[in-house]
């Protein structure tokens, strides 16, 4: 599933992607997460949440009033956490929404929960924070050099990967502690990082490069996107990537397009 900034959805199925379906009608789609094919939880720019069951999209439910949602995490059907710009976090379950609890004085841009009792979300301070059985930590200040930590994956309740947006830097969370930064990526502004097991992610940036995590160690960046047809900006961001494989990745780009990793390539 993927979303767009004009409120439509898009469902790749079989090798085949829909065409735009248009869910919102009120603001940018910043975030989904879909546990299993037939289940979907979408966060937009306006406090809103909309739910996908079974092929049907609900209307969107204003569940923060504090304004943009930014990052979505569902480990299944009956548990999301959603995190928003004002340093809130929001929990469903069972069908129902909390509400928006101040876990962070900076704003949150990513959240990544492996089980329904275990999350980790990075925010805009270089800081991280842990989510264990129905409590959220104090923010743990780990990215020293930059202050902007963008993306988190955690395909386990003992390891996670965060990148950040400024730095070209990746972290590390092993059995409790984060590694220091460490600098992966040339061309800086690291948007989007995939993890399905503990030895093998994905990120994406903001130049249309990816970058592969294998077994404790970062490839060089590689070109994935193509180049802009406007001359003053060459570069295509890729904005998002996730992967629900080892071996099969979904990446979107600044410009409509889905970029597909399968086996290597």
């Amino acid at each position: 599933m993927a979303m767009d900034n004009a409120g439509n959805a898009l469902t790749y199925s079989n090798g085949t992607w829909s065409a735009p379906d248009h869910i919102d009608p009120n603001e940018y789609l910043l975030s989904v997460s879909c546990p299993t094919t037939t289940f979907c939880m979408v966060v937009d720019g306006g406090g809103n949440a909309l739910t996908y069951s079974n092929g049907t999209w609900s209307a969107p439910d204003n569940i923060d009033p504090n304004g943009s949602l930014n990052s979505v995490s569902c480990p299944t059907t009956t548990f999301c956490m959603a995190v928003d710009g004002g340093g809130n976090a929001l929990t469903y379950s069972n069908g129902t929404w909390s509400a928006p609890d101040n876990i962070d004085p900076n704003g949150i841009p990513s959240v990544s929960c492996p089980t329904t009792t275990f999350c980790m979300a990075v925010d805009g301070g270089g800081n991280a924070l842990t989510y264990s059985n129905g409590t959220w930590s104090a923010p743990d200040h780990i990215d020293s050099n930059v202050e902007v930590l963008f993306s988190v994956s955690c395909p386990t309740t003992t390891f996670c990967m965060a990148v950040d947006k400024v730095g070209g830097n990746a972290l590390t969370y092993s059995n409790g502690t984060w590694s220091a930064p460490d600098h992966i990526d040339p061309n800086y502004s690291l948007i989007s990082v995939s993890c399905p097991t503990t030895t093998f992610c994905m990120a994406v940036d903001g130049t249309g490069y990816a970058l592969t995590y294998s077994n404790g160690t970062w490839s060089d960046p590689n070109k994935i996107a193509p180049d802009n047809i406007d001359p003053n900006n060459v570069a295509v961001p890729v904005l998002s990537v996730s992967c629900p494989t080892t071996t099969f990745c979904m990446a979107v780009d600044d410009a409509g397009n889905a970029l597909t990793y399968s086996n290597g390539t």
